[in-house]
């Protein structure tokens, strides 16, 4: 299930780079969701992508939250961790998040500035902030100033 496109690490392919750093990681690395195994929640990954995932610091919650946003989740396991209410907030339902050919929320074509509180309050919940819901490529993230 792809529901967003907006996601981080490629930790399989890391997972490869670490037992041969002469391979050349993917462009993807700096583009959110263009890698296949951010489709996937943590549950879903094959052992060596767990372990490449775990070797980063990645716990299996972190995993599904900052990496995945819970796409590979089906709405009944989203409402079992209650985590439907912020979908909910954003546009989403059973037969859009569970059916791919369903249209996609509005909030999906909006910029960050765009959402409302309520809907960047909910966003933040499923660990999207704003460079990442705007698909900025990570070399492009801007941090606040931290003395």
């Amino acid at each position: 299930m792809i529901h967003h496109v907006f996601s981080t690490i490629l930790a399989e392919h890391l997972c490869v780079f670490l037992i041969n750093p002469s391979i050349s990681l993917p462009k993807s690395w700096d583009e959110l969701g263009t890698n296949y195994i951010e489709q996937y929640s943590y549950d879903e990954l094959y052992e060596n992508g767990k372990a490449g995932a775990m070797a980063l610091g990645f716990s299996d919650e972190m995993w599904d939250c900052h990496i995945n946003h819970y796409q590979g989740y089906w709405w009944s396991d989203l409402e079992d961790s209650g985590l439907d209410q912020y979908l909910i907030v954003l546009g989403w339902d059973e037969n859009s998040w569970d059916n791919i050919n369903a249209p996609v929320p509005e909030t999906e074509t909006l910029y960050w500035d765009s959402l409302t509180p309520e809907e960047q309050s909910a966003a933040r919940q499923i660990c999207y902030f704003e460079d990442v819901w705007n698909g900025v490529p990570i070399p492009d993230w801007e941090f606040p100033n931290v003395p």
